[in-house]
Protein backbone atom coordinates (compact mmCIF):
# COMPACT_ATOMS: atom_id res chain seq x y z
CA UNK A 1 0.00 0.00 0.00
CA UNK A 2 1.16 3.26 -0.83
CA UNK A 3 0.72 6.43 1.00
CA UNK A 4 -2.19 7.85 -0.09
CA UNK A 5 -4.05 4.07 -0.17
CA UNK A 6 -2.84 4.21 3.67
CA UNK A 7 -4.37 7.67 4.10
CA UNK A 8 -7.49 6.76 2.24
CA UNK A 9 -7.55 3.58 4.41
CA UNK A 10 -7.06 4.90 7.45
CA UNK A 11 -9.78 8.06 7.07
CA UNK A 12 -12.31 4.96 5.75
CA UNK A 13 -12.08 3.15 9.41
CA UNK A 14 -12.22 6.01 10.90
CA UNK A 15 -14.93 7.59 9.63
CA UNK A 16 -16.84 4.08 9.75
CA UNK A 17 -16.15 3.78 13.21
CA UNK A 18 -17.44 7.17 13.96
CA UNK A 19 -20.48 6.82 12.72
CA UNK A 20 -20.94 3.73 13.82
CA UNK A 21 -21.39 4.77 17.27
CA UNK A 22 -23.07 7.82 15.91
CA UNK A 23 -20.77 10.73 17.33
CA UNK A 24 -20.52 13.84 15.00
CA UNK A 25 -17.20 15.21 13.57
CA UNK A 26 -18.02 18.12 16.16
CA UNK A 27 -18.24 15.98 18.92
CA UNK A 28 -15.17 13.97 17.58
CA UNK A 29 -12.77 17.24 17.21
CA UNK A 30 -13.67 18.26 20.70
CA UNK A 31 -12.64 15.14 21.91
CA UNK A 32 -9.60 15.44 20.05
CA UNK A 33 -8.58 18.96 20.87
CA UNK A 34 -8.98 19.50 16.81
CA UNK A 35 -10.82 21.62 14.43
CA UNK A 36 -13.67 20.15 12.69
CA UNK A 37 -12.18 20.61 9.59
CA UNK A 38 -8.69 18.77 10.97
CA UNK A 39 -11.43 15.45 11.54
CA UNK A 40 -12.70 15.80 7.81
CA UNK A 41 -9.40 15.86 6.08
CA UNK A 42 -8.40 12.90 8.20
CA UNK A 43 -11.12 10.82 7.08
CA UNK A 44 -11.68 11.77 3.56
CA UNK A 45 -7.44 11.01 3.24
CA UNK A 46 -6.45 14.51 2.59
CA UNK A 47 -3.75 15.24 4.98
CA UNK A 48 -0.99 13.21 6.67
CA UNK A 49 -2.09 13.23 10.44
CA UNK A 50 0.33 13.83 12.89
CA UNK A 51 0.99 11.19 15.52
CA UNK A 52 0.31 13.13 17.91
CA UNK A 53 -2.97 13.22 16.25
CA UNK A 54 -3.40 9.65 15.31
CA UNK A 55 -2.60 8.87 19.19
CA UNK A 56 -5.12 10.85 20.10
CA UNK A 57 -7.30 9.42 17.79
CA UNK A 58 -7.07 5.96 19.00
CA UNK A 59 -7.22 6.61 22.35
CA UNK A 60 -10.70 7.99 21.60
CA UNK A 61 -11.60 4.82 19.56
CA UNK A 62 -10.21 2.67 22.43
CA UNK A 63 -7.47 1.33 20.50
CA UNK A 64 -4.02 0.99 19.94
CA UNK A 65 -2.12 2.41 16.47
CA UNK A 66 -1.49 -1.21 15.19
CA UNK A 67 -5.09 -2.36 15.85
CA UNK A 68 -6.33 1.04 14.61
CA UNK A 69 -3.98 0.37 10.90
CA UNK A 70 -4.50 -3.29 11.14
CA UNK A 71 -8.77 -2.17 10.93
CA UNK A 72 -7.66 0.45 8.25
CA UNK A 73 -5.74 -2.50 6.15
CA UNK A 74 -8.62 -5.21 6.61
CA UNK A 75 -11.46 -2.62 5.84
CA UNK A 76 -9.53 -1.66 2.73
CA UNK A 77 -8.97 -5.38 1.22
CA UNK A 78 -12.11 -6.56 2.17
CA UNK A 79 -13.82 -3.60 0.47
CA UNK A 80 -11.73 -5.07 -2.72
CA UNK A 81 -12.80 -8.14 -2.33
CA UNK A 82 -9.94 -9.95 -0.58
CA UNK A 83 -6.69 -10.27 -1.81
CA UNK A 84 -3.59 -12.17 -0.48
CA UNK A 85 -2.17 -9.17 1.25
CA UNK A 86 -5.27 -8.91 3.41
CA UNK A 87 -5.92 -12.57 4.15
CA UNK A 88 -6.36 -13.17 7.53
CA UNK A 89 -5.91 -9.98 9.22
CA UNK A 90 -7.79 -9.25 12.19
CA UNK A 91 -9.19 -5.73 12.92
CA UNK A 92 -9.22 -6.16 16.65
CA UNK A 93 -12.74 -4.63 16.92
CA UNK A 94 -16.11 -5.95 18.29
CA UNK A 95 -18.63 -6.24 15.26
CA UNK A 96 -16.65 -5.56 12.49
Amino acid sequence: MDLETVKLALGNEIYAWRRLRGISQEKFAEALNVHVNEVGRVERGETNPELKTLVLIATQMEMSLGVLFTAAEKRWWEERGGGESGEGVSSGIAGT
